[in-house]
């Protein structure tokens, strides 16, 4: 930690910006210290061994890497579980202040536990990866897609009212059934669950509360018979707006 504290130190002292505020700026954004692996960065030894390191392109290459530890899931490449709890306040604030809705899908992948079972941790992850993969085409530039447990995923769709939530998400489980997966040439059939709870303009909740909506429509999706889609929230009747549109095309 030390030579990372250095680091912070000389290149705050090159960019011109005080340690400290530096520090704070660091601490208040992507830069968690308590999630680091620090065994991960692969620093070579001149740069471990060296006790000042005055390069700024090497602190860049650092905190870049930093950054990306932090806030990604190492084997699917999604958002992780802290950064989603980073974004989820803020897209909820931001779209009560913009009097637009937000929806939160949970995706849980059925009978994920006999996958491992079956065909190993590696043919688990496997199904991980090729689920990921289909998520990330389901989703508009707007949304943020992050695996928030073992099977579990999550999607925050700003500016998104409960008709076109429930489209999306059902677009997204067919796309996952109907998709070929396969595990040492083994075609296995893949299907999710997922459970959604949407927000109407000028209506303001925690996190906490939008979440545990979204978990009991999953819990409902999973106890009645799973690979379905289930909402909760009141439909409205409007014209789509273009981010709406664009999460259907």
């Amino acid at each position: 930690m030390e030579v990372f504290q250095q680091l912070f130190e000389d290149y705050a002292d090159n960019a011109g910006i005080e340690p400290s505020a530096f520090y704070e700026k660091i601490m208040t954004g992507l830069v968690y210290w308590d999630d680091l692996d620090l065994k991960k960065l692969q620093l070579d030894i001149e740069l471990q061994q060296n006790s000042r390191i005055n390069k700024t392109t090497d602190m860049k290459k650092i905190l870049a890497n930093l950054c990306q530890l932090t806030i990604e899931d190492s084997l699917t490449g999604l958002y992780n579980r802290r950064y989603f709890n980073h974004v989820i306040q803020n897209e909820i604030e931001r779209n009560y202040r913009d009097h637009r809705s937000l929806a939160l899908a949970i995706i849980d992948i059925d009978h994920f536990k006999s996958i491992n079972d079956n065909w190993g941790h590696d043919g688990g992850d496997k199904v991980l990866k090729d689920i990921s993969r289909i998520m990330k085409s389901n989703i508009r530039q707007s949304d943020t897609l992050a695996r928030i447990g073992g099977e579990e995923f999550a999607v925050i769709m700003p500016n998104i009212r409960q008709h076109l939530a429930r489209e999306v998400m059902e677009r997204l489980r067919l796309d996952i059934e109907n998709s070929a997966m396969y595990v040492d040439d083994n075609k296995l059939r893949i299907t999710v669950s997922i459970g959604t709870a949407v927000t109407e303009p000028n209506q303001m909740m925690t996190a906490d509360e939008l979440y545990n909506k979204s978990d009991q429509m999953l819990y409902q999706a999973k106890n009645s018979g799973r690979n379905k889609v289930v909402i909760h929230g009141t439909p409205l009747n409007a014209q789509l707006s273009p981010s709406e549109r664009e999460a259907l095309l």
